[in-house]
């Protein structure tokens, strides 16, 4: 079975993630939480960067392929609340999580909780407004079958406006990112097909938005 990860896509977008928001955000030591760990790609990344990384999955035997893997894995459902005590990681990543859950606030709630008054959540989540939706959007007027990503596992797919509301509940938004797969052809060569947008109208209009945030203090005031 071939690796997910391999894919032209997967593999410029490591390199976006490891370019805008591990090696400037991520300090060695830091204690990191990554949400929905999967097959722990990620993990593996914060923890080549120095990160003392654990993971939690919702999926047992991803947790299992965790530990096999020599991390600290744990079985828990975010929505349900996170193992940890308040204030425990300067880190928390949640990556193409979101859009998976019922519950998505509580996500938000437990990754402010288990973080430090200085810690960071980063979490990126498929964009409605993309022009890649806009062509699922067309291709399901023909098909009958509603966009969600490429993935029919997705409960909601986010727009920029949506994504940030539900963020800006509980951290203040510090920055925010989206990158697009250009495809390759004869006048775009290999090193041009993964384009990635700070912030402004292009980023709202790429395939995945990243944010990255700090938690807020109760009562909405930004945390010292």
């Amino acid at each position: 079975m071939k690796d997910k990860y391999s894919s032209v896509f997967e593999v410029e977008r490591s390199r976006v993630i490891e370019r805008e928001f591990l090696r400037p955000f991520l300090r060695p030591g830091a204690e990191v939480l990554d949400v929905g760990a999967g097959a722990g790609h990620y993990s593996g990344l914060m923890r080549s960067l120095g990160g003392r990384v654990r993971c939690v999955d919702y999926d047992q035997a991803k947790v299992d392929m965790l530990k096999d893997a020599g991390f600290d894995a744990l079985r828990a459902d975010a929505q349900e609340g996170l193992p940890f005590p308040d204030g425990s990681f300067d880190f928390v990543t949640a990556l193409e999580v979101i859009e998976h859950l019922e519950k998505p606030q509580r996500l938000l709630a437990e990754a402010a909780r288990v973080l430090k008054d200085d810690g960071l959540l980063l979490i990126s989540t498929p964009n409605r407004r993309s022009l890649e939706a806009l062509v699922g959007h067309i291709s399901g007027l023909f098909t009958g079958r509603k966009w969600r990503a490429w993935d029919d596992s997705h409960r909601r797919i986010y727009s920029p406006a949506e994504i940030k509301a539900e963020v800006s509940a509980f951290f203040d938004i510090l920055k925010l990112t989206g990158f697009y797969l250009m495809h390759k052809g004869r006048f775009v060569p290999s090193g041009l097909c993964f384009t990635s947008f700070n912030g402004g109208i292009l980023a709202e209009r790429s395939f995945i938005i990243n944010i990255l945030a700090r938690p807020r203090r109760r009562g909405g005031e930004p945390r010292a």
